[in-house]
């Protein structure tokens, strides 16, 4: 039967530490507490936030709009040609931990500016990174790959031997369109029978039991709770 759920408890994260969400900003520690970028921006002037580097701290972008290439790639010019609807767009690229691929994804305008102003020796990353660097950690003996879904987004990663493999985003209406995607890469990756399937705050469970005739074992995970293991592996980077 396939192995679901998880046990593990919200981990202690610097408060300075901030996520950019679907719904707004929230500081890890308190991440049910949302709030605007204009409420931020008031926040860090009343409360002084432009300090030195905490090293434990970082900023975490959600960047539903994302794209993994080559080092060698031009990120404006591939990002420009995926996502031709968005318009100016801020591009911010992070390197891999394998120093061999590039994350590209769009950051906010007003994002930039708060991050600049308040927060400029915060390392920054993004949702995409996380779970690329997760798939890749835990694919040392066979391919393993990660879904992540919340409203009408899907993220597919898959890494194999600590390579990643396929990374992308798909526009979603129903479970059943996101269960076929997965499926479908599953059959041309040769996935194997375990994976994980993270979402914001409730379980995926339509989506899950549509998977579970295909996979031995299912991990499940909520970020609200569980986000404290995708950042773990980037450790090294962030000095946790």
């Amino acid at each position: 039967m396939p192995v679901t759920g998880s046990n593990t408890t919200i981990a202690s994260f610097p408060t300075i530490s901030i996520r950019y969400t679907p719904d707004g900003f929230c500081f890890l520690e308190k991440p049910s507490e949302l709030f605007s970028a204009e409420a931020l921006e008031t926040y860090c002037k009343n409360n002084t936030l432009q300090s030195a580097r905490d090293t434990g701290s970082f900023i975490l972008e959600y960047a539903s709009n994302f794209l993994i290439l080559p080092k060698e790639l031009d990120p404006a010019y591939y990002f420009k040609f995926h996502f031709p609807e968005i318009s100016g767009p801020t591009i911010q690229t992070l390197m891999l931990g394998d120093q061999k691929q590039q994350v590209v994804f769009e950051l906010p305008q007003k994002h930039s500016e708060l991050y600049q102003n308040y927060f400029p020796q915060t390392p920054l990353l993004c949702l995409p990174l996380c779970f690329a660097e997760f798939v890749m950690g835990h694919s040392s003996g066979q391919t393993h790959c990660l879904f992540y879904l919340h409203q009408n987004l899907l993220m597919v990663f898959a890494a194999r031997r600590g390579v990643l493999s396929y990374a992308n985003r798909f526009d979603v209406v129903t479970d059943d369109a996101a269960a076929y995607f997965i499926l479908s890469i599953r059959q041309v990756f040769e996935t194997g029978g375990h994976c994980s399937l993270c979402t914001e705050k409730e379980p995926a469970g339509a989506l899950q039991a549509l998977l579970e005739p295909h996979f031995e074992q299912i991990d499940a995970y909520l970020l609200d709770r569980d986000l404290h293991l995708f950042i773990s592996t980037l450790s090294g980077q962030i000095k946790l």
